[in-house]
């Protein structure tokens, strides 16, 4: 796990805390490989004995289950961490993690209360077609068509919350909220079901804790990614408007609406907006590669 380590904290402090080429940073992504490596002729010197036990990944059906599971959740971590709940990673400010409903309260204008009220299209979608998709893998004993499908919605859905716009009505951006949700929640668990039926029955325990393990770095690893990306954009913004630093953008802009002149409110929900249009991306990209 020292190489996941190593690699987020490059990834957290890179671009924001330190430039991309200064020796720290470069230090860790070179230490990361290192660990990567000694990792892998670990787990292959100790065989059947090793934490991911090789035969696993030799099996192609478990390892499309592994790489489904792997891009949904990358895709989903990200659109629900930042256009829903932010967790704001701020390594010069603070070290809080503060969620806050960020493309509503910054660029809508809305009330903490009402910004969580509509994040409720994702949730529900992602719950509810969750459910429906868990009973119907259960009748028709299949996993592929509905892999298939959260694929496609998932991608279209992705692709819409990049059209995120200041302007834009709530009938879209409610509707895109359910299009993504549906199609991650018909996915999210279809790999989990995928990768139990893919091994034999004493892998099973191994195989869903590998899954989890790869959804969680996909997560965790993205959403510094994303991260980086908005910063870049805040820094910007905040070069642009006299009199508002980087710290007060990330640390609760709701806090600072009021002290702006409309020509500078207008600059900086433009910037929340392209910085969540570029984080939008990323879960456009994961489920595209699932096509």
């Amino acid at each position: 796990m020292g190489c996941i380590v190593y690699l987020l904290l490059a990834l957290r402090w890179g671009g924001s805390q330190y430039p991309w080429n200064d020796g720290r940073i470069v230090a860790l992504f070179v230490v990361c490989g290192i660990s990567f490596t000694g990792a892998v002729v670990h787990q292959q010197w100790k065989g059947e004995e090793a934490t991911i036990p090789t035969r696993l990944l030799r099996n192609r059906s478990f390892d499309v289950s592994l790489f489904n599971g792997f891009c949904m959740a990358s895709a989903q971590f990200t659109v629900l961490y930042y256009v829903g709940f932010v967790p704001l990673l701020l390594p010069t400010y603070t070290n809080d993690f503060l969620q806050l409903p960020l493309w509503f309260q910054a660029v809508q204008g809305d009330t903490a209360e009402d910004s969580g009220i509509h994040t409720l299209p994702l949730v529900l979608s992602v719950i509810g077609v969750a459910l429906l998709a868990g009973i119907g893998v259960s009748i028709f004993g299949y996993t592929a068509p509905f892999i298939i499908a959260a694929t496609v919605l998932s991608a279209v859905g992705a692709g819409m919350l990049y059209t995120l716009m200041p302007e834009m009505p709530s009938s879209k951006w409610i509707g895109y909220q359910i299009l993504f949700g549906s199609g991650s929640g018909t996915g999210i668990q279809q790999a989990i079901v995928g990768a139990q039926v893919s091994v034999v029955h004493s892998d099973v325990a191994y195989a869903i804790a590998v899954l989890m393990l790869a959804n969680t770095i996909g997560g965790a690893i993205f959403i510094c990614v994303c991260q980086n990306l908005f910063l870049a954009e805040m820094s910007n913004v905040a070069a642009k408007v006299p009199d508002l630093d980087l710290g007060a953008l990330t640390s609760g802009f709701a806090s600072v609406r009021a002290g702006l002149s409309p020509e500078d409110l207008r600059i900086v929900q433009d910037g929340y907006n392209t910085g969540i249009q570029r984080r939008s991306l990323w879960p456009w990209y994961f489920a595209l590669s699932l096509c």
